[in-house]
């Protein structure tokens, strides 16, 4: 086992691309090309923040 947990996160997504992992800050960035949202998962809160590119 390698301790590794996969979510997915159901959203109003039109195309999610891009995802990155910051390891010090412990979130997940993210793009919706389509919506033109960058968008911030944080799993400990599970909330997601976006800003609109």
């Amino acid at each position: 086992s390698t301790g590794i947990t996969i979510e997915q996160l159901a959203g109003p997504y039109d195309l999610g691309e891009g995802p990155h992992w910051d390891e010090e800050k412990q979130v997940l960035y993210f793009v919706d090309i389509h919506a033109r949202k960058f968008l911030c998962y944080n799993p400990v809160t599970k909330k997601v923040t976006e800003t609109y590119i």
